[in-house]
């Protein structure tokens, strides 16, 4: 997650990272208190639109990484010492996570009920860390997409299109499913149908996530004549979040149940348009001093932000409930909280040994011969 320091650093993918940091925390501060998209007309539709908008939390952290990994060479031996690196963490922040939050639950399940409560990454404890899984994944296939990528780029294109059909494709298919039952009126339809059979092997949620390191490659090479398109990328953010809010609209309508605009659009072509707009926004800003040390230094600490924040948050739940209950405020809380998570990362990443359960890149693996 992290970007390598030094003079080719680049600004922008640092501001990227920081969006998705606070999204993030936003979106772990909400989801909890669904939005009542229809209950009140045009006016609950208007307050459901900006949060289509925290959809590209995630998202923007695959296209930063992409936009790194994917245009600069890569060592097979690193790689596959990240890869080992990866899953310790995988591995500890299972088991450590779910512990620190019983904990401050006052749970014990049984020992054979938190093994199974850790290997689902289970809803409502841990669910979390599905993205240290998907980031290990990535990371191993990244050899394969980087070998791919510089060997020809037609085959490049001709899989990323591919692959794009398949996920990206499948979910808007989905989505206009819905909307034509929507507006048709007919309901009883629930989940996601995937309308290439057995052909699609890339079902269910996270192979959107090469799409995205793919999306964040073309941004970053082709960056400066992107620039010249800043008002369009500026108008299709909002049209993106009108049909996102239209999908949502849909959705409820049809499954009776508020449907969330965030995770389940992770896969959504209008998130990846989205987060592509807000990209080449973002690119080309070249802050300077104290906010461009900020984005740096919270870029350097983004993994052990992830990581500890759904701890803070854990701990707001359970001895200050109001705080998270209060959703209205929940822009504003989100602040304190990233700004907490990331002092403690910081000071965490100084000391010896623990550091390195903060960091995908520990300072071993950069001086690996």
């Amino acid at each position: 997650m992290e970007t390598s320091a030094g003079p080719g650093r680049i600004p922008g993918l640092d501001l990227m990272k920081v969006l998705g940091l606070y999204l993030v925390v936003l979106y772990h501060l909400t989801f909890r208190h669904a939005q009542d998209v229809l209950g009140g007309g045009l006016l609950s539709a208007a307050v459901y639109l900006p949060s289509t908008f925290v959809s590209i939390c995630v998202p923007l952290f695959f296209t930063a990484s992409g936009a790194l990994s994917l245009t600069r060479p890569l060592d097979l031996k690193k790689n596959t010492l990240r890869c080992l690196h990866l899953a310790v963490l995988l591995l500890f922040w299972t088991g450590a996570s779910l512990l620190i939050v019983l904990a401050l639950r006052h749970q014990w399940p049984g020992f054979r009920e938190l093994v199974t409560m850790a290997t689902e990454l289970r809803v409502g404890y841990i669910q979390h860390l599905w993205y240290l899984p998907t980031f290990l994944f990535l990371t191993l296939l990244l050899p394969v997409l980087h070998g791919l990528k510089n060997s020809s780029r037609r085959i490049w294109r001709y899989g990323v299109l591919l692959l794009g059909i398949f996920t990206f494709g499948n979910q808007l298919l989905n989505d206009l499913e819905y909307l034509l039952r929507w507006l048709l009126g007919l309901g009883g339809h629930a989940g996601t149908r995937y309308f290439f059979w057995y052909v699609d092997y890339f079902a269910y949620h996270y192979w959107y996530s090469p799409i995205y390191l793919a999306l964040g490659a073309f941004l970053l090479e082709n960056r400066h004549s992107l620039a010249r398109r800043k008002k369009l990328a500026a108008g299709a953010i909002p049209l993106c979040l009108v049909i996102l809010t239209l999908f949502g609209v849909a959705r409820t309508a049809v499954r009776g149940m508020a449907y969330d605009p965030a995770f389940n659009n992770y896969g959504d072509p209008f998130t990846l348009l989205l987060t592509a707009a807000v990209a080449v926004l973002l690119l080309d800003l070249q802050p300077r001093g104290l906010v461009r040390r900020a984005a740096e230094s919270m870029s350097r600490c983004s993994l052990g932000i992830y990581l500890i924040h759904w701890l803070l948050i854990e701990v707001l739940l359970d001895y200050f409930p109001a705080v998270p209950e209060a959703v209205v405020w929940a822009p504003l809380t989100a602040i304190p909280v990233l700004g907490l998570s990331w002092a403690l990362t910081a000071l965490l990443l100084r000391v010896p040994v623990v550091k390195n359960l903060f960091t995908a890149t520990p300072d071993w693996l950069r001086s690996a011969a």
